[in-house]
């Protein structure tokens, strides 16, 4: 599942600004035949271009509407009007009816509680045609349940053997719904832990608030909703009435559309779209807007504002915004090849004015859902096999390589590496492997653009996407304490980046070091590695207002048996006095000219001690640093050689990992040497 909720947060942590699409921001949203498979409105601005929550296109308004009058609920004429909502100048406003709020709504009882006439046949009608005319739509032409009205008669599946699974066939809409919500039910149920609940494959942000072991479960309900008013449901999962995650449906399976981030509120609105509220402080928070591609099923962020301190609040579109029809089949051509869309997809386009953002910003009030079914009260079908049990067993004459290849949905001429072993030390195999294609570039080693996956008896999903150039086409390990760390190294134009896990009760878990840049270990030192950071930080240059020139630099890490931990040595900022003070000699006045800035000295607890200057020359800054062993008492270069007095280029940062680095109290004395 693609979670760009990730992505968001991280824009609001650190202030990411990505450019890329150019696309220009008064422009309207999307054509009238949208290339995401709906017929999504000219502007997002529903109040001044009275867009109606259920209106299917964006000509389909009826003259009633234009003018200002409110229309029926009930609306035969084809005009797509919202059956608990009415439109008045413009506003959708909510309807007097408070068994649901909102366009489109679905009881999850009988996922169409309020039910129309014969005639209506379904209120969400698309441009004056009956609406539920797919079998994969959950209402009926009289408005009732494709089951029996109950919640949870309406949620029994059986296959023609009795049992629950249906294998070897995409799933249809309502089958990949009930799916996900057996497994909600099963692990509920068995309060599963968090392990486990990964365990069978079920992607649910609710694992964030300690569902299902630490969370009152009456509070957990799902209901049924048409996002687009499309004729076809998704699925809303929400806890004590608020959106926790939307699934929606790619034409093959089901998908985690959305998921609401811990701290984060998510609003829905009409017209397929959702606002993302979230904030880690008083100081830091932004807000998303997402619009729904039905085609896909899935939300993409089209426009937002960022506020923090330091700039002030800013506001910018996303590259979906005003997609075209090209970039769109790009975009579900990747979705369709590799389960990924392209990095642009994600990326800001435009930044806008605070006038030109509110010009744009939906106007209408947030949309109140139903309060949905509890998940409690679901009942499994006969013969329902645990999803628990059949993801941690293999079958019978089934095998890890047989159980990834099934998974990954490939042939074996896809895996371009595989390796198994016991690599936590249970007793029980594990496999790690590489799934794609081999890269017809000029490398010096081989490269396998695809993907890492990990299969166990208990676990087999795919650990990461390549996001870059590919894969080197084999995986390395690293001993550290009680732990072997495998490796994958993914290769970028101008660097390489490391990929981290260890295997611990037959699951792979990220490493915290892992994707901080490319790690070396140490030969024969099962205690020590470094990692190889590559910046462009060699020069500032006023003409471009940036930072030039490339530069690679080590950063040193150690194994802490105390807590099993690994720690990064970080460095302590220290005087130049302190230097001369602990070295015996002025080595500062050695090395720096009269011309050149001090900028900071750090002192690891690895025995060096990081001069970092800087010299103006041609109207440019250059950046430096030196590093001396203090045991050694000599100048060193990033892998330990003796150097001269010619500087190393770029800038050390006191810690790679600020957070996760160990620094050294300030220097007492001659037992100041550390290890």
């Amino acid at each position: 599942m693609n979670r760009r909720i990730s992505r968001t947060t991280a824009y609001v942590m650190i202030g990411l600004m990505l450019t890329g699409c150019g696309a220009a921001a008064d422009r309207p949203v999307a054509s009238e035949n949208s290339p995401g498979g709906q017929n999504v409105v000219q502007n997002y601005d529903t109040d001044a271009e009275a867009q109606g929550a259920n209106s299917q296109n964006g000509d389909a308004q009826s003259p009633e509407s234009q003018n200002g009058e409110a229309q029926d609920s009930n609306s035969q004429n084809g005009e797509s009007q919202a059956s608990d909502s009415q439109i008045t100048d413009g506003q959708i406003t909510e309807s007097q009816n408070t068994d649901s709020q909102g366009a489109g709504a679905q009881s999850a009882e009988a996922l169409n509680s309020n039910t129309q006439n014969a005639e209506a046949q379904n209120s969400n009608t698309q441009n004056g045609e009956a609406g539920a005319n797919s079998q994969d739509v959950f209402v009926q032409n009289n408005g009732q349940s494709s089951e029996a009205a109950g919640g949870n008669q309406a949620l029994s599946r059986e296959a023609s053997d009795g049992t629950s699974s249906v294998k070897n066939k995409p799933l249809s809409r309502k089958e990949s719904f009930m799916e996900i919500l057996y497994k909600y039910k099963e692990a509920q149920d068995g309060g599963y832990t968090m392990d486990q609940v990964t365990d069978m494959e079920l992607d649910t942000e609710l694992v964030q608030y300690g569902w299902p072991e630490a969370v009152v479960n009456d509070n957990v309900k799902y209901l049924f909703y048409d996002l687009d008013l499309d004729g076809q449901d998704e699925l809303i999962i929400t806890y004590y009435g608020d959106i926790i995650d939307i699934y929606g449906y790619d034409g093959e399976k089901a998908r985690l559309a959305h998921a609401n981030p811990y701290r984060g509120v998510t609003s829905l609105f009409p017209n397929g779209m959702i606002r993302l509220d979230f904030g880690i402080s008083a100081d830091y928070y932004n807000s998303t807007w997402y619009q729904y591609d039905s085609g896909l099923g899935d939300f993409f962020e089209v426009f937002g504002e960022m506020h923090n301190p330091d700039d002030g609040t800013t506001y910018h579109t996303f590259c979906y915004y005003n997609i075209d029809d090209e970039s769109h089949k790009q975009l579900e051509q990747a979705y369709r090849e590799s389960d990924n869309y392209p990095v642009w997809i994600g990326e800001w386009s435009d930044e806008l004015t605070r006038e030109q953002y509110e010009k744009i910003a939906p106007k209408a009030e947030p949309i109140k859902l139903p309060e949905g079914e509890l998940i409690s009260k679901i009942e499994l079908p006969n013969g329902y096999e645990s999803q628990l049990t059949a993801a941690t067993t293999l079958g019978p004459g089934e095998t890890l390589e047989s159980r990834l290849l099934s998974k990954a949905g490939v042939t074996k001429d896809k895996l371009q590496f595989y390796r198994q072993d016991d690599f936590d030390g249970d007793g029980q195999q594990e496999a790690f492997a590489l799934i794609g294609g081999k890269s017809d570039m000029d490398w010096t080693v081989p490269i396998v653009e695809g993907d890492v996956w990990f299969v166990s008896p208990r676990s087999c999903k795919k650990l990461h996407d390549n996001e870059g150039m590919g894969f080197g086409g084999e995986y390395r390990t690293m001993k550290l304490g009680n732990l072997t760390y495998v490796m994958f190294d993914e290769q970028y134009a101008t660097g390489v980046r490391t990929d981290v896990w260890y295997v611990s009760d037959g699951r792979a878990n990220d490493a915290w070091f892992t994707e901080k840049g490319y790690v070396i270990p140490l030969e024969n030192d099962n205690e020590h590695f470094c990692i190889e950071d590559s910046s462009y930080d060699c020069m500032y240059d006023p003409e471009v207002n940036g930072m030039l020139g490339h530069t690679w630099k080590y950063y040193y890490f150690y194994y802490e048996p105390k807590y099993g931990t690994v720690q990064e040595y970080g460095g302590t900022e220290i005087d130049r006095a302190t230097v001369t003070e602990v070295c015996g000699k002025d080595i500062v006045s050695e090395l720096i000219t009269s011309t050149d800035q001090i900028d900071t000295i750090y002192y690891r607890d690895n025995g060096q001690i990081i001069i970092n200057f800087s010299r103006k020359e041609d109207g440019c800054i250059y950046y430096y640093h030196y590093i001396y062993n203090l045991p050694r008492e000599c100048l060193v270069d990033d892998t330990a050689m003796e150097t001269g007095k010619e500087p190393l280029q770029g800038i050390v940062l006191k810690a790679l990992c600020p957070d996760m680095a160990s620094y050294p109290e300030k220097p007492k004395g001659s037992d100041w040497y550390g290890h």
